[in-house]
C-alpha cells in the first residue's frame, strides 16, 4: 500500500521543473505540499496576484481565463494530473491567468517559500 508523500511523489514527477530529482529529493518535496478542496466556482489564483505556488490537480475540471477587454476568456481546460503555476517556484512574478474550479475538486499546493527553503537545504 502506497503512503500519500509516495503518491504525492508521483504527481510531482509530471512536473518538468522537478521531474528528474532522485526519490528521496521528490519525497521530501511531497512532505511540503498541502492538499486544498475546492468547490465549483473557486478560485486558484487571479491573475495580476502574485505567483506564490504550484498547484497539481488531484481531482475536478479547472478553467484557465485571460483577461480580455471587460472580461475574460477561457484558455484552457485542465484535469487530474496536470499542474499550474510551476514558474511560480522560481521566479518572482504576478500570475498570468486565473484558475478557476469548473466543478468540485482537490489540488495539492506547494508554496514557493516552502519550496526555496528545500532549494537553500538540498540545490
Amino acid at each position: 500500500m502506497r503512503t500519500i508523500d509516495q503518491e504525492r511523489s508521483e504527481q510531482l514527477r509530471n512536473v518538468d521543473l522537478v521531474s528528474a530529482l532522485d526519490r528521496v529529493a521528490l519525497a521530501r518535496l511531497a512532505g511540503f505540499m498541502v492538499p486544498r478542496s475546492v468547490a465549483a466556482g473557486d478560485v486558484l489564483c487571479r491573475e495580476g496576484d502574485p505567483a506564490d505556488g504550484l498547484y497539481i490537480v488531484v481531482r475536478g475540471r479547472f478553467g484557465v481565463y485571460v483577461a480580455q477587454g471587460d472580461g475574460e476568456r477561457l484558455v484552457n481546460l485542465i484535469g487530474p494530473g496536470h499542474y499550474v503555476g510551476e514558474l511560480a517556484l522560481l521566479v518572482d512574478q504576478t500570475r498570468t491567468a486565473t484558475v478557476r474550479a469548473e466543478s468540485e475538486g482537490e489540488v495539492l499546493r506547494l508554496d514557493r517559500g516552502r519550496f526555496l527553503e528545500l532549494l537553500g537545504q538540498d540545490p
